[in-house]
């Protein structure tokens, strides 16, 4: 004779339903914001933002593609916020957000942190221009490197040009 094995049978299965229904609740990490590029003097702040779903997606960041610590003198690292207090050169260069679970990983875009920087204009001769009244004249300028590119703008007998060509 066989022993009833209903009692078992059963709770083989319920523990069978538990551990597929844990396994499967959790989806594969998505996105929901990635992180954008910033330029900022250096000294100053720069603040990333990066969310993921589902909620047990946890988030890390990598800088120049090595994992960051959260540990970092200049760096805070809250939820999905990375906080530069104080740029500088060492931190420069390109942030990526990690968001894992236990289903798997994803790597954001890179969101590129560079150095607001304008170069000298140098020395420059001042010219006299002389145009006929009603008439076009040119001011010419050589426009210093710059990140992020410099905008060119004219200021004539203390008012500012809306537009030149």
């Amino acid at each position: 004779m066989h022993p009833d094995l209903g009692p078992l049978r059963t709770l083989l299965y319920v523990t069978l339903i538990i551990l597929c229904s844990s396994v499967s609740s959790d989806l594969a990490p998505y996105f929901t914001s990635e992180p954008l590029s910033a330029v900022q003097k250096l000294g100053g702040p720069v603040v990333l933002h990066c969310s993921a779903k589902p909620v047990t997606t946890r988030i890390s960041w990598l800088h120049n593609g090595k994992k960051l610590d959260g540990n970092l003198e200049h760096i805070k690292i809250h939820q999905g916020t990375l906080t530069i207090l104080s740029l500088n050169s060492s931190l420069l260069g390109y942030y990526q957000c990690l968001a894992n679970n236990s289903i798997g990983a994803i790597v954001s875009g890179p969101a590129t942190v560079s150095a607001a920087v304008l170069g000298d204009f140098g020395s420059s001769t001042k010219h006299v221009i002389t145009a006929e009244e009603k008439s076009a004249g040119f001011i010419g300028c050589r426009v210093p490197e710059s990140n992020p590119k410099a905008e060119v703008r004219y200021k004539i007998r203390g008012k500012w040009l809306k537009h030149s060509t």
